[in-house]
């Protein structure tokens, strides 16, 4: 780590082929408990798509296990519990027969750093 703090550390590796992320991977130094998280500001957009509904996700720092959860509401996410990068979308869908009518402002988005506030 060469001097840098590793309860604020995180390691970032992909495999890449033609500009295209095949497989990635994040490795943190300390336990999580450990872990010096800053709240990440996670901002969403969702759309309605065949399968569901879809959200595209950004932050402004690495938001270690982000959650997502539609309250009252039967579904699958394609993804969930996962690492959200600053500079990357993250795109996953939440796959449902239901109708959400607000889909935006009901998704509650969270992250490891919320379960330390």
């Amino acid at each position: 780590l060469n001097g840098a703090n590793k309860e604020s550390s995180v390691l970032m590796a992909t495999l890449t082929r033609d500009g295209e992320i095949l497989a990635g991977n994040h490795h943190y130094f300390e336990l999580p408990k450990n872990l010096q998280l800053i709240k990440p500001d996670i901002t969403y957009a969702s759309r309605k798509v065949a399968e569901g509904y879809e959200v595209t996700l950004e932050t402004n720092t690495v938001a270690r296990n982000v959650y997502l959860h539609f309250p009252e509401t039967r579904g699958w996410w394609t993804d969930n519990f996962f690492e959200l990068i600053p500079g990357q979308t993250q795109t996953v869908v939440f796959e449902t027969s239901e109708t959400i009518s607000n889909p935006a402002d009901l998704l509650q988005v969270r992250s490891l750093a919320d379960a330390f506030k």
